[in-house]
C-alpha cells in the first residue's frame, strides 16, 4: 500500500497547487488578454503562418481542421468576449478593501453586460464588430480558402442560421448558470447572501 499512498498525497498535492493557482489578483489574465485580442485582429494572418507551418507540420494540420468548422472558431471568439467580460468584472472588485457598495455596483453592472451581449444576443450583432466574436464572424465572412500539403480547407459563416447561433446558446447556458451560481450581495447589510 506505500505506492497507492504515495500516489493519492501526489495527486493531492497537485490538487491543492491547481486550487491555489485560481486565486484572482488585478495582474491576473492580462498576459493572456493582450496576445489574444491581436490573433482576433489577425486571423488572417494567424492561419495563413498556420498554413505555412501545415505544409511540414501535423499539427498544424490538425488545428486548422478543427477551427474550419463554423462553430468552433465562433465557439472560441464567445468565449473570449465571456472571459474578457469576468476579467473586467473581477479586475474592479478585487481590491484589497473593497467597498460593499461599489462590489454590488459592480455586480449589478456585470450581470446587466452579460444579459446584453449574450442573453440578448447583441454579442453576434454589427453593435460588437470589434469584440473577440465580431472579429471571428468578420473573418468568416470573407470565405477563405488555405492550401497546404496539397488540401484546401475552407473557412465560411454556416449558410443555416440555427448552424450560427448554436456556438451562442451553449454560451447562454453557461452564462445562465454563472448567474445564479453568483453570490447575492446586499448593500444595506455589506454582506454575501448564497441562495
Amino acid at each position: 500500500y506505500p505506492l497507492r499512498r504515495q500516489r493519492q498525497m501526489c495527486i493531492r498535492d497537485r490538487c491543492l497547487a491547481a486550487i491555489r493557482h485560481l486565486g484572482w489578483a488585478p495582474q491576473r489574465f492580462d498576459s493572456e488578454s493582450k496576445p489574444m485580442g491581436r490573433i482576433a485582429w489577425r486571423l488572417e494572418a494567424v492561419f495563413g503562418c498556420l498554413a505555412v507551418e501545415a505544409e511540414r507540420s501535423q499539427w498544424a494540420q490538425t488545428l486548422i481542421q478543427e477551427l474550419a468548422i463554423p462553430s468552433r472558431l465562433l465557439l472560441g471568439g464567445l468565449l473570449a468576449d465571456l472571459s474578457s467580460e469576468h476579467r473586467r468584472w473581477i479586475r474592479e472588485s478585487d481590491v484589497s478593501d473593497a467597498d460593499v457598495d461599489q462590489v454590488y455596483v459592480n455586480d449589478v453592472q456585470f450581470k446587466k453586460r452579460l444579459d446584453a451581449l449574450f442573453l440578448k444576443g447583441t454579442i453576434m450583432s454589427s453593435e460588437s464588430a470589434s469584440s473577440f466574436t465580431g472579429q471571428v464572424v468578420s473573418f468568416q465572412k470573407k470565405k477563405k480558402a488555405l492550401h497546404f500539403d496539397g488540401k484546401v480547407v475552407a473557412f465560411g459563416l454556416p449558410s443555416d442560421k440555427e448552424e450560427l447561433f448554436r456556438p451562442l446558446e451553449r454560451v447562454r447556458r453557461l452564462v445562465r448558470g454563472m448567474i445564479a451560481a453568483m453570490p447575492k450581495y446586499t448593500p444595506r447589510e455589506g454582506c454575501l447572501l448564497y441562495t
